[in-house]
């Protein structure tokens, strides 16, 4: 502010350049905006990355001798269809109504249990349908489990089907953290 000594702006947690309390309310509304984003991103790759692990799991313990989807499909899933959605989440302009919400308690955690049931939830429901679809192909297909080789036409499709699945579930149009409220 304008007389303000030198002294007092190094010990203050906020230092105003303007006259104006229009100012506090842009910076906290960009604060919120920013805890919301990191919220939405996180949410965002985590539940994308249980849909990738799952289906690996889930063909472990059925005993089938391969993984449904490798680590360098994995890396191209992860570089081509997580990196710059995510970002993109992450750059959003705040939502309308957040200055109209209460503040959060300062001991809230950014993995707070509504977060982590977000993040539970759409990646079980990706991770659900992903194993589901490869095991179908598979199971569809007649050839036991220990016939199956990585040269296997029917095994290349179930895979393909499987990176096609993450793929399709990380290109939603629709925020992967909707507003619910304050927990969202």
């Amino acid at each position: 502010m304008g007389g303000g000594r030198p002294g007092a702006a190094e010990a203050a947690s906020m230092v105003l350049l303007d006259d104006s309390f229009a100012s506090i309310a842009a910076a906290v509304r960009l604060g919120r905006a920013v805890y919301q984003n990191i919220r939405k991103f996180l949410v965002y790759l985590f539940s994308h990355n249980i849909g990738e692990l799952v289906p690996i799991l889930a063909a472990t313990f059925a005993g089938f001798p391969l993984v449904p989807i490798s680590a360098v499909q994995i890396l191209a899933i992860d570089l081509g269809s997580d990196v710059l959605p995510a970002l993109a989440l992450g750059a959003e302009p705040p939502e309308p109504d957040v200055m109209e919400r209460p503040p959060r308690s300062r001991r809230e955690r950014l993995f707070s249990a509504a977060v982590m049931g977000r993040i539970l939830f759409l990646g079980g429901i990706q991770a659900a349908c992903v194993t589901a679809v490869f095991f179908w192909h598979i199971v569809a297909s007649g050839i036991p489990f220990d016939e199956f080789t990585r040269d296997t036409p029917v095994y290349r499709e179930a895979i393909t089907m499987v990176q096609g699945g993450s793929c399709s579930a990380s290109s939603s149009t629709r925020s992967p953290c909707a507003p619910t409220g304050r927990a969202s």
